[in-house]
């Protein structure tokens, strides 16, 4: 088994993943500095130690092949009202692209499709950026849903968007809940598709959208904190 105590690693503060190499995950070194750490899956040895500049990743990251090179995505803990989206470059084992629109902490894990990453933040927000170099928005986004929530409950993180958003590869649409049972299905320009959001009516305030959506031929399975599943009509809501 793999013990970080003998490489220097104090925690481990996210998920982990890995590819055909090697296991990724985020933590703090001996020092309690927040880094992404890679561990080698045939030596269970460390093998990467990249710096995300103090700030925590406790995201699930997403792994995407560029022109050859592997890369991570992964959001960051919030600090003085500033998070961010990073890609990580494996093969120099260093942060080559940060998003800075996330105002607040990136804790629901990053997707990433053909071409874009979504994430969603604590202050309601979901994100949408390209995979490229820089991590540009894409057009559209970030989606924020005022219309069911006050800016000033989002801005406080009364309702988080902690649930993993699926997209429809065929599509492009993207598929997620939110905090207070909202679910919504948005267009790959980030619009609100007709019919949604659906609104649930929660069993108690600990009554949340956490996990990622499943398409069903046109419907859709979401599950909730307390143990609901729905199947909502992905045309109708």
């Amino acid at each position: 088994s793999y013990d970080p105590g003998v490489v220097a690693v104090l925690a481990i503060t996210s998920p982990i993943i890995m590819d055909g190499t090697n296991i990724y995950f985020g933590g703090l070194d001996a020092g309690s500095i927040p880094k992404v750490f890679g561990v080698q899956r045939s030596t269970l040895t460390l093998v990467k130690t990249i710096d995300t500049s103090g700030f925590t990743v406790r995201t699930a990251p997403s792994l995407r092949s560029i022109s050859g090179t592997t890369y991570l995505f992964v959001g960051s803990d919030a600090i003085a009202g500033q998070a961010h989206l990073y890609r990580i470059d494996t093969t120099l084992n260093l942060v080559d692209s940060n998003n800075l629109t996330p105002l607040h902490s990136v804790n629901a894990a990053t997707t990433v499709s053909t071409a874009a990453v979504f994430a969603g933040d604590d202050g309601g927000r979901l994100h949408g950026t390209d995979v490229g170099l820089l991590m540009p928005n894409l057009s559209g986004w970030p989606y924020r849903d005022t219309a069911n929530h006050s800016v000033a409950n989002l801005d406080a993180g009364l309702f988080p968007i902690r649930a993993v958003a699926y997209v429809d590869p065929a599509t492009g649409r993207v598929y997620f809940g939110d905090w207070d049972l909202h679910f919504y299905i948005l267009t790959s320009g980030g619009a609100l598709m007709p019919n949604f959001p659906v609104t649930i009516t929660p069993l108690s305030a600990s009554e949340h959208f956490q996990t990622a959506a499943l398409p069903l031929s046109g419907k859709i399975a979401v599950g909730t904190t307390k143990g609901r599943l729905f199947i909502i009509d992905g045309s109708t809501g």
